[in-house]
């Protein structure tokens, strides 16, 4: 059997922190997989840009909304909701032309970005699991688990007479936790079970573990690249070389792509704060106000225009900004995580676009 930290800190069995593989370029072991992976990432955030996907919350392409190669037509005679739509809309356009141009003066292969399969790709994603502080949780796990001896008996962990020992896998792989009675003094193996049908626990069929064989930041998605920026060609093979020479294009693009973006985007959340907070009055208000005022002035000198019907519009731009530097950031990064959990590029893509979708709130 093999043998894996227990400890029973009040709702976990199985503690500590699953660590990814090392992230060292002195071998290049990682080198083609790395490639796969860039290589990949940019083709997927170009085609974001350039027929923009939605999805279903099981992943199904549901349509493309391909970048115009005009601006929206932004109107002042309306309603305020639909100037704000109108500003909105006139963002995301101003967003995904200034990066797709961006892409193609960096060199980028806009036909293969085109060709880009986003709907295999967003099936894929979905396949991804990670173990988040929840599924190692016995009382957040869902199903929540009971633990059960061989000999069908059961038995609390959290009982104050228990002590939790190793976990341990049999030669079917199957995992069981050692559970020490302090008032008889034995110790038998248990396996975790479901509370409710006493049924085993099993691993899901994407191949995430059951239960006891799990720990927190598991994932089956891809790790952190590393960088080969530093890593010189010369006295590599030929072929090294040439992965080598294209990875590290394809990190300079990205780099790029990155920083352009966040300057696009990285004044929606104070910015859409901050016209939100002209309507009410709270503690820190004004200081918040102030503080906007000076990190961006730029911006709120633009917002404070003077016309209602422009502010409104502006607003609209800034909330774009928010929400949709949400959507392209998940695209690029790959530091995403929750409790030391990192969300693997996949997995946040997922989330992103199928499950919980960007956050409006500020």
């Amino acid at each position: 059997m093999n043998d894996s930290d227990a400890v029973h800190d009040g709702r976990h069995i199985v503690t500590g922190l699953w660590k990814e593989r090392p992230s060292s370029t002195k071998s290049l072991e990682y080198l083609e997989k790395d490639l796969g992976h860039r290589t990949r990432k940019e083709l997927r955030f170009v085609r974001k840009l350039l027929k923009w996907p939605s999805f279903s919350a099981k992943g199904k392409l549901l349509r493309h909304t391909a970048l115009a190669k005009k601006r929206p037509a932004v109107k002042l005679g309306r309603s305020v909701g639909k100037r704000f739509d109108a500003g909105k809309a006139a963002f995301l356009h101003d967003l995904r032309s200034r990066l797709a141009q961006l892409a193609e003066e960096l060199g980028l292969d806009m036909q293969a970005a085109r060709a880009f399969d986003a709907a295999a790709d967003m099936r894929a994603n979905l396949r991804v699991w990670l173990v988040d502080p929840w599924d190692v949780s016995v009382f957040e796990s869902d199903p929540e688990p009971a633990f059960k001896a061989k000999d069908g008996s059961f038995c609390n962990p959290f009982d104050k007479h228990v002590r939790v020992g190793k976990v341990t896998t049999d030669t079917n792989a199957v995992p069981w936790v050692e559970l020490l009675d302090t008032k008889t003094g034995t110790t038998q193996l248990y396996r975790a079970v479901d509370e409710d049908t006493g049924k085993p626990l099993q691993p899901t069929k994407d191949g995430k573990p059951s239960f006891l064989g799990r720990q927190l930041g598991m994932h089956n998605g891809s790790c952190v690249p590393a960088s080969y920026a530093k890593v010189k060609c010369a006295g590599k093979p030929l072929a090294v070389q040439a992965q080598l020479r294209e990875i590290q294009a394809l990190e300079q693009r990205e780099a790029a792509l990155q920083k352009e973006l966040d300057a696009m985007v990285d004044h929606g959340y104070d910015l859409v704060w901050y016209g939100r907070s002209g309507t009410y009055r709270g503690a820190g208000r004004e200081k918040g106000r102030r503080e906007v005022e000076k990190k961006y002035p730029e911006h709120v000198f633009r917002y404070n225009c003077g016309c209602q019907a422009q502010s409104d519009v502006i607003h609209g731009e800034n909330y774009a900004a928010h929400i949709y530097g949400q959507v392209l950031h998940a695209y690029l990064g790959e530091d995403s995580s929750i409790d030391g959990a990192r969300f693997s590029l996949e997995y946040i893509i997922a989330q992103m676009e199928c499950r919980d979708g960007p956050c409006g709130d500020t």
